[in-house]
């Protein structure tokens, strides 16, 4: 180093109140005339061909989102006594619906008059399907899609 140039220690930048109120530092004019140069200009941007997150090195692969419309059409169908013919909201397959049978309101209240009129006739209603409300399940996948209640 020349004894012309000195080196200056390195100083933390302006508070944010500093710099706020205080002017803009000025550039020299001839660093400025330096750096309008035309011989220095950086060379024109060119976009990389492969993108970085494309690598295949990462493991990961990209996807580009696709997007579907999709109208889903709900039937609603009545479910009766008997097994009927619906398609599944959960699996999509169309059948015939497998019932079972519960004891409901009905069934109870049945029984609370066989109750009353004849002990002996109190069990009786469990033993009736037409005195029970029915449960319809899909043949696919088990899924619960209804109940008919008799009362």
């Amino acid at each position: 180093m020349s004894d012309t140039q000195r080196v200056l220690p390195p100083t933390a930048p302006p508070s944010y109140t500093e710099s706020q109120f205080s002017p803009a530092p000025s550039v020299p004019t001839h660093q400025l005339a330096q750096a309008q140069t035309p011989s220095e200009a950086p060379p024109p941007y060119t976009p990389p061909t492969n993108p970085p997150y494309a690598e295949a090195s990462s493991g990961y692969q990209r996807f580009e989102p696709v997007v579907v419309n999709q109208v889903e059409v709900l039937s609603i169908v009545r479910l009766g006594p008997d097994p009927c013919q619906v398609k599944c909201p959960s699996c999509q397959q169309q059948g015939l619906t497998n019932i079972s049978y519960r004891a409901g309101v009905l069934t109870f209240l049945t029984a609370v008059l066989c109750f009353l009129f004849c002990i002996v006739c109190t069990f009786l209603p469990f033993c009736v399907s037409d005195l029970q409300d029915v449960a319809h399940y899909c043949p696919y996948c088990g899924y619960h899609i209804g109940t008919y209640t008799r009362m």
